[in-house]
């Protein structure tokens, strides 16, 4: 795909099996003719889903909003400005899929640590969770739905989701919104955030 005057329709897209691309600016995400590449890369991820898992369009397109609001997140919470430095990628191969969001933005606890009511909060580890599992946001009265959009979204696949920040790892295995294992761990210490996710089609998922 090429910023050409003559772009494919969305309909018209092949089904790549994987994408890398950089993370869209502030304009791509808010003006419909800056971001028509990115729409396509979106198209694209929820059309091999189609193509390859046979998912219905339902939750494929699920899947492709909760990787748009990963994104999102990027641009709004990573204190990098209207164009930030990361990579989104996804891979559907083997029977399932797999997507990626990393930036090289301030990181969790510091985007947390702008809201008062997560003043408590003074490790990688604690922030992650926060955001995560319990939805904290750096905006004071606002509760993030992000993640809680990508849960809903995984709720009927098997699998695992892992984020990165700092010098700590939260990882969720298993299946459901809410019944996910979630452990912590020690990770050698990043600049920014990451995000990966690797997942399976349960039948439920049809």
């Amino acid at each position: 795909l090429t910023t050409a005057a003559a772009l494919h329709r969305p309909g018209d897209h092949d089904a790549p099996l994987s994408e890398l691309r950089g993370c869209p600016t502030r304009g791509e995400l808010v003006d419909a003719a800056v971001g028509v590449e990115w729409r396509y890369f979106l198209d694209r991820f929820r059309r091999s889903l189609v193509t390859h898992l046979g998912l219905p369009g339902s939750t494929s397109g699920r899947l492709a909003a909760a990787l748009a609001e990963m994104v999102d997140n990027v641009v709004e919470h990573a204190g990098l400005g209207d164009a930030p430095v990361g990579v989104v990628a996804y891979a559907v191969l083997d029977g399932g899929v797999s997507f990626e969001v990393v930036d090289l933005g301030r990181g969790v606890l510091s985007s947390l640590g702008e809201n008062e009511e997560h003043a408590s909060l003074t490790s990688d580890a604690d922030a992650l969770r926060a955001a995560v599992i319990s939805g904290a946001s750096r905006r004071p009265g606002v509760e993030g739905r992000g993640f809680q959009d990508l849960l809903r979204a995984l709720a009927d696949m098997e699998g695992t989701l892992s984020f990165r920040s700092g010098a700590a790892r939260l990882r969720l295995d298993g299946r459901g919104r809410g019944n996910r294992v979630a452990s912590t761990s020690n990770s050698p210490r990043m600049r920014g955030f990451q995000m990966a996710v690797s997942a399976q089609p349960t039948k439920t998922a049809w």
